[in-house]
């Protein structure tokens, strides 16, 4: 999916979207959200208005989440949040290149990710 030009909490919205998607589509019973977006958190997770141009995708994702059995959605720091960004960024790049759709790796990730992820789930800032 390609969102074109847009705002960063409408990316996040997006985001937050495929990933509730995804997780009851697939039945995940224990899911983890991670967030760089303060403002996203609060709207999903309270009953503060969204602005108009989320708002039907924030009313979507509450709804998919009352089918997740256990989640936890997490404030991140961008700076900690390196694998996602590295993985946006390698989708941005496929998506100028090849004009890719949604990109979801789900058993394997790129190569170009594992060694932010590896560290990442060591606690080590990378690169080192």
């Amino acid at each position: 999916m390609l969102l074109g030009i847009t705002t960063t909490l409408a990316a996040e919205n997006w985001a937050m979207h495929i990933a509730s998607k995804t997780a009851t589509e697939r039945g995940w019973s224990k899911v983890q959200f991670e967030t760089d977006s303060k403002s996203l958190m609060r709207f999903i997770t309270s009953d503060t208005d969204a602005p108009w141009y989320i708002s039907n995708l924030v009313v979507e994702i509450k709804q998919r989440l009352t089918q997740i059995q256990q989640y936890t959605i997490r404030h991140i720091y961008r700076e900690g949040n390196q694998a996602a960004d590295g993985l946006a960024n390698r989708t941005t790049d496929d998506c100028s290149i090849r004009r890719l759709t949604t990109t979801i790796w789900e058993h394997a990730i790129p190569q170009s990710i594992s060694f932010i992820v590896i560290a990442d789930s060591m606690d080590i800032t990378y690169p080192v």
